[in-house]
């Protein structure tokens, strides 16, 4: 599918091209309860210099709570089943069917993202700029403190390379894979 692109969105298609970024954020979602595209939120403004204060994190983590819970996770979960389920006479449907469903879950994230994209130009403009790994560093822990994520120390790796990523795509280092 093509999606008409925006600020966001490219970003966090580059963000994924880099090494380990894919595999960070999902060791994040599945051992710690974050939701990608919120750290993909966080990234995309520190990498701009934003710094996300307590009200601005909770105005974003309000605008996509119930499509994360209504649409967002049932996909996945869907998606998911049917990978464990995808064997027997009906296999190949259940692979055709779990493929749709991803493809679907991608719709759903790219709706997450203008949702959040849509949060990010109601912020007020007059904020002062930070360094832009300070400013993401900064934006991840008030959405890991407000969402309840338990990051536990194994974890720590993960945010880095997704923070070390953020701050190279802030920097235009293309470090990236593929």
């Amino acid at each position: 599918m093509r999606w008409p692109a925006f600020p966001f969105w490219r970003f966090s298609v580059r963000l994924f091209r880099f090494a380990g970024v894919a595999d960070a954020c999902i060791a994040l979602q599945d051992g710690c309860g974050t939701d990608v595209n919120l750290l993909l939120y966080c990234g995309w403004l520190g990498a701009r210099g934003r710094r996300l204060d307590r009200r601005a994190m909770r105005s974003a983590l309000t605008a996509v709570g119930r499509w994360q819970a209504d649409v967002v996770t049932p996909l996945r979960g869907a998606r998911r089943a049917i990978r464990k389920d995808a064997r027997g006479a009906a296999g190949m449907q259940a692979r055709t069917l779990r493929s749709r469903i991803a493809a679907a879950e991608l719709c759903a994230d790219y709706v997450e993202q203008a949702l959040l994209a849509a949060c990010a130009r109601r912020l007020p403009r007059t904020c002062a700029r930070h360094p832009p790994r300070v400013a993401i560093g900064a934006n991840i822990g008030h959405y890991i403190s407000l969402s309840g994520a338990r990051v536990a120390r194994r974890h720590a790796q993960h945010l880095e390379t997704l923070i070390d990523a953020c701050a190279a795509q802030a920097a235009g280092n293309r470090r990236a894979i593929g």
